[in-house]
This record gives structure tokens, C-alpha cells and sequence, in this order.
């Protein structure tokens, strides 16, 4: 009785996967997590017009891509709400 067990655990730095890795693989659901890689850059998006146009072109190229699959049936209505609504969550709680 008793014992130790021991096992690998994968560790996934969302931070190193780019949007196109994101949607390349199907990871959908690290989208909202995505978000925060350009947390640091949020003063200056808010200071620079034009850093902000370029984080609302690719919120809205997310909205676009997320339209296309689910049109294409690999994603359901659910799938994409979800992932639409935890990405506002996420930006609503970043200062």
C-alpha cells in the first residue's frame, strides 16, 4: 500500500502561439487567453490611434475567422459564443 506515482505534466505557454497557430490547430478556447499578450501594450493602444485600429482589426479578424468556421460546421453557435464572451470578460478585466 502507498507509494509515489510520478508523471509528465505538459505545460502550455500560451504566450508563444501566435493567432494563426490558434486557429491552425484548433485551439479555439486559448483565443480569451490570447488577449492577454497584448495586456502590457493596453496604455499605449489607448494613447496611439493607430495601435488601437490595429487591435480592433484583429479582434475583428477573430470575429471573422470564428463566422467562417462555424459556417463551415467545425465549430457550433455555443463553441462560438463562448469564445466570443470569455474574450469580453477578458478584456473588460484588463486595466
Amino acid at each position: 500500500m502507498g507509494g509515489n506515482v510520478e508523471y509528465d505534466v505538459p505545460i502550455m505557454k500560451v504566450q508563444e502561439y501566435s493567432l494563426e497557430d490558434i486557429f491552425s490547430k484548433n485551439l479555439l478556447l486559448l483565443i480569451p487567453f490570447y488577449i492577454f499578450s497584448h495586456e502590457k501594450e493596453f496604455k499605449v493602444y489607448n494613447s496611439i490611434e493607430q495601435r488601437l485600429e490595429e487591435l480592433q482589426a484583429e479582434y475583428q479578424d477573430i470575429l471573422k475567422r470564428l463566422d467562417k468556421q462555424q459556417q463551415e460546421g467545425m465549430i457550433g453557435a455555443f463553441d462560438k459564443h463562448t469564445i466570443i464572451e470569455l474574450s469580453g470578460d477578458v478584456i473588460k478585466e484588463i486595466p
